[in-house]
């Protein structure tokens, strides 16, 4: 006897079909299980990050942040604080590169941002130029912005990040959808100040994923700390960002 899916089961087959092929290529929590620091990475990507130092200062980590048990890390502003320690990504140079209509990314973390008078970098691929790759990082008035260098430019989200307290932020970008761009503070929908991003893609660059700043000379620095920095190569689910988001309870004394 044959059987025969109906359309909608088929579609949801290939859905979950591809689901499973979905990774997880990042994630950082900065410790192992017995407690001690570590910039080992638990994604499929493998490897560790790297800290690449600037006049001296790199990262530090610290302990019972964003709650207790946790450590988050945190980027050490240089003198002048134009400029920060920062992480690299090892086994990222040809991997999440938004460069190719049909590439999805997610990216989600807590941060802690401290305000800064100038974009915050949080995660980057640019290069100093900005003619290519992409990055995340909060503008001084507290809005998550997206940017595909070279590509439709920057989108901002309506809500804002305060300063000085911990906070979950996500971003999911599905390259070639004119409208998605996705923005999301402590699990919900943030909004965004235009919806249309265009059907092309960014540039493509060989940069390593950096974290903590903007440009590879250091700039745009953070100006604060993250823990539980997680990037896919999917687009996950509204359900799913608020359900990461929900697994940390950060402690009211702010650390």
């Amino acid at each position: 006897m044959n059987y025969r899916l109906s359309a909608g089961v088929a579609g949801l087959v290939a859905g979950l079909a591809f689901a499973a092929e979905a990774e997880m290529l990042y994630q950082f929590k900065f410790e192992t299980k017995d407690g001690k620091t570590s910039l080992d990475n638990s994604g499929k990507a493998g490897g560790a990050a790297k800290v690449v130092e600037f006049a001296g200062k790199g990262v530090d980590f610290i302990k019972d942040a964003p709650a207790k048990g946790l450590t988050a890390c945190n980027f050490i502003l240089q003198k002048s604080r134009q400029r920060a320690g920062r992480l690299e990504l090892d086994n990222s140079e040809k991997i999440l590169r938004c460069d190719k209509v049909g590439d999805k990314i997610t990216l989600t973390t807590w941060i802690k941002w401290r305000g800064f008078d100038r974009p915050s970098g949080i995660v980057a691929t640019c290069p100093d130029g900005q003619k290519s790759g992409w990055g995340i990082r909060v503008v001084p008035d507290g809005k998550l912005s997206f940017a595909a260098f070279g590509g439709f430019g920057h989108r901002d989200s309506k809500q804002v990040v305060p300063k000085d307290k911990w906070t979950h932020v996500a971003f999911s970008w599905d390259v070639g959808n004119a409208k998605g761009l996705k923005f999301y503070i402590n699990g919900k929908d943030a909004g965004i100040n235009l919806n249309y991003v265009g059907e092309k893609a960014t540039p493509g660059n060989a940069n390593k994923i950096r974290v903590g700043v903007q440009t590879p000379r250091f700039y745009l620095p953070l100006n604060g700390m993250i823990y539980d920095l997680r990037i896919y190569d999917e687009i996950l689910a509204p359900e799913k960002i608020a359900a990461i988001a929900d697994e940390v309870k950060p402690d009211k004394m702010e650390k």
